[in-house]
């Protein structure tokens, strides 16, 4: 891990890092009530704001995007900067996820007797899962965010290769 310069720190927003982690905790709350079966049982104080804890995957999202658009107008002076971005997400995210589809291919497979089509792996492989009624959730748990994610970057992002 490299120690940031003094011009990356000077235009880091920490704030930012503080909003994304607390819609993490959010999203992470909610889900540690709702996936034991049967959920939780929560005080009625709190219910309302846990069982509003999905929002905060939206918010995470919205953090992202600005941090996102935020680095890349301050990077936007170097050369193939974009190209240089998508590299480096495609090496942070897509190696852990391929392995993720294989292990999760190998789990289903072994516990319960399921096997994925070839469609369905290269759906999932190519991101585009989230296009296909039915097909939304992805093969690996919680994927659906990453589908959303790399249509982001593809949409959004103007090429400055």
């Amino acid at each position: 891990m490299s120690v940031p310069s003094a011009q990356e720190t000077l235009h880091r927003l920490d704030f930012v890092d503080s909003i994304r982690g607390l819609a993490a905790l959010y999203v992470v709350t909610f889900h540690l009530v709702y996936i034991p079966n049967p959920s939780l049982r929560l005080p009625f104080w709190v219910r309302s704001f846990i069982t509003n804890g999905d929002t905060g995957v939206t918010l995470f999202f919205i953090v992202s995007a600005f941090t996102l658009a935020y680095s890349m107008n301050q990077r936007g002076g170097e050369p193939r900067s974009t190209l240089r971005f998508y590299v480096r997400r495609f090496f942070r995210i897509v190696p852990l996820f391929y392995f993720w589809i294989f292990l999760t291919s190998i789990r289903d497979f072994v516990s319960f007797r399921v096997t994925h089509s070839i469609q369905d792996i290269l759906l999932s492989v190519f991101f585009v899962f989230n296009f296909i009624p039915g097909k939304s959730t992805g093969i690996v748990w919680a994927s659906w965010t990453l589908g959303i994610e790399m249509i982001f970057y593809l949409l959004f992002i103007t090429p400055n290769f």
